[in-house]
């Protein structure tokens, strides 16, 4: 039987997505394609009306998945420019409520797809938050860099873009990157409280008002990739990429 990679669930209204991509949710073609194709699925439903997306086990999303990603040719590394734009840019732009309860690390592209949610509520403990792409020498994708500009304040977007560093659970959250910490047990219930609570406002104003905050960011997306194209498209993962990012499996600094 094939491994159930993302499990949706619908109760009172509130749909519930998991990644279950063992062990760290890394981002492959595939599994980004089927987060994507999920979200689009769940899209046409109408008998929710807030989302919560969360990882299985101890991690949330650990971004793209190192390990394949020296191996991608200019083909697949075309693909999954396209498969992480596709997915960014259908979340941020998601009609409905958006909950990302957030049970573990949130890397580089997972932090990215946290950042695509409209309310961020992580666990208290260990997990590392941060966008490190810079530190495996890629750039941004523009969905990405659209979001990140627009959800995280001009100093912290300077900082995790330019040096891609990691930090911690409470200093994410002091840095605005979080909206509240919950235990670990609590988490899926205070997740499901506050999609009750965003429930409740009327959900044709919520999503005008969503979209108004949002235009700027979407239109810039939509206006690069109509355009000229993704930027990184034709070589995105350059050789001193490919180091890099072998370095960082390897456990270099």
């Amino acid at each position: 039987m094939a491994e159930m990679r993302i499990r949706t669930e619908i109760q009172d209204g509130t749909c519930l997505m998991t990644l279950a991509r063992a062990p760290a949710n890394a981002l492959d073609i595939s599994f980004l394609e089927e987060i994507d194709a999920a979200i689009a699925e769940v899209d046409k439903e109408r008998d929710w009306q807030a989302l919560i997306i969360t990882g299985s086990d101890t991690i949330f999303c650990a971004g793209v998945d190192l390990k394949k990603l020296p191996t991608l040719d200019l083909a697949q590394q075309d693909r999954i420019l396209h498969a992480l734009n596709n997915l960014y840019i259908r979340l941020y732009g998601l009609d409905r409520p958006v909950i990302a309860a957030i049970n573990g690390h949130a890397i580089a592209g997972g932090m990215v797809l946290a950042l695509a949610c409209d309310y961020r509520i992580a666990v208290t403990g260990p997990a590392r938050f941060g966008l490190t792409e810079v530190r495996v020498g890629v750039a941004f994708p523009i969905s990405a860099l659209e979001i990140a500009r627009a959800e995280l304040s001009p100093h912290v977007a300077r900082n995790w873009l330019m040096f891609g560093g990691t930090i911690d659970t409470e200093t994410a959250f002091a840095q605005g990157a979080l909206d509240e910490l919950v235990a670990p047990e609590a988490l899926l219930g205070r997740a499901r409280q506050k999609a009750d609570d965003l429930k409740s406002i009327p959900p044709g104003g919520y999503a005008k008002v969503k979209a108004q905050l949002r235009e700027p960011a979407l239109a810039t997306m939509h206006a690069v990739l109509s355009g000229d194209g993704e930027p990184e498209l034709g070589g995105w993962v350059s050789e001193e990429a490919r180091t890099a990012a072998l370095k960082v499996l390897a456990g270099g600094d």
